[in-house]
């Protein structure tokens, strides 16, 4: 206890404190429970001080204290929200890198800080540095995670969408960045096919970008919209699926990246190992997309770098054929053609 004591007081005393320090006095195996019960509220003033408030990025300092929060009251845990808030305005370049190892690890209820901390880095996600974005979108999961109000998460998602055609390119990959982080957040099955009905509708923006939009672009809008349709238990983005197949269908205007990607995107849509499945409600696309994939698995032989996209053609093809009868039809017929590559 002693000891203990005394390198609290030492990281208490500094105005820059050794994430060493820090970590050897939240450690579970050294750490005395009723000494930091007593200067539990000493050492998160400390931690707003040299992180979230600070204007420099730390975060081995803020990954440090972040085992504080763990069992953070909302009591204690406001001052904090309300200081990440302002300062991603303030001071981004350093606020929103130090915040979301401290956001990955509190396990209170966010949803009545979700707005603010939410679009206090908004601009952040849109910056023209793909690190910068990448750190708002690490945020925005963490908040998303740990929000029970999923309303609050999904109007921002739809303002989110509802903005991709005004945005300029390194925002319209900010917002597919932002809406992958915001569908981590918790909802009832059938609220979540509701939402994402209306995001993965006919010539919507989202849907737009995996077809009409640069490569780049499309390819981070691709897996986006493949996890949607998943999340949405198969009720939504039958019109898509049937238009990533007419895609496939064009290699000149399809590369074998993007064919990579519609495939990969398939296969999260189709997994029944993942939960809550209860099957593809409409399969309208289903046999435009096994002719799409049968060609995939046949053109091994004069391409040999497609084998993985290949493999996971042919684990879609199984996963449909299981409930299409059409397309197990397809497959018996090809079987045996398809065996020697």
């Amino acid at each position: 206890p002693q000891r203990w004591q005394v390198i609290c007081d030492a990281v208490l005393a500094s105005d820059e404190p050794a994430p060493s320090a820090i970590a050897a006095l939240l450690d579970p195996v050294s750490e005395d429970r009723e000494l930091l019960k007593k200067n539990r509220g000493q050492l998160i003033t400390k931690c707003l001080q040299t992180t979230v408030e600070l204007k420099s990025v730390a975060r081995s300092r803020a990954q440090a204290f972040s085992p504080l929060f763990l069992h953070a009251t909302h009591e204690e845990f406001e001052p904090i929200a309300a200081a990440m808030a302002r300062n991603f305005k303030r001071q981004p370049n350093s606020a929103i890198p130090n915040a979301p190892p401290i956001l990955k690890q509190v396990r209170c209820d966010l949803s009545r800080y979700a707005q603010d901390l939410l679009e206090g880095s908004l601009e952040r996600l849109q910056s023209k540095d793909s690190d910068e974005r990448e750190e708002a979108a690490q945020l925005w999961r963490a908040v998303a995670l740990q929000s029970s109000e999923y309303q609050t998460v999904f109007g921002v998602a739809e303002r989110l969408a509802a903005d991709i055609p005004k945005q300029t390119s390194a925002g319209k990959q900010g917002a597919m960045l932002g809406l992958d982080s915001l569908s981590y957040a918790t909802a009832p099955l059938d609220e979540r096919a509701k939402f994402y009905s209306t995001l993965l509708t006919k010539d919507s923006p989202l849907t737009s970008a995996t077809l009409q939009e640069s490569e780049e672009l499309r390819l981070l809008a691709i897996p986006v919209c493949g996890r949607l349709i998943r999340l949405s238990g198969g009720r939504a983005g039958a019109d898509l699926l049937a238009k990533w197949a007419t895609a496939m269908a064009d290699q000149k205007k399809t590369p074998d990246k993007l064919r990579a990607a519609y495939v990969s995107a398939v296969a999260v849509v189709v997994d029944k190992r993942l939960p809550e499945w209860s099957g593809l409600q409409d399969t309208s696309w289903a046999e435009a997309m096994a002719d799409q994939l049968l060609a995939v698995v046949q053109s091994i032989a004069s391409k040999p770098h497609i084998r993985p996209m290949a493999v996971q053609a042919w684990q879609i093809l199984l996963a449909l054929a299981h409930d299409h009868s059409g397309i197990a039809a397809k497959l018996d017929s090809k079987l045996l053609k398809l065996v020697r590559y």
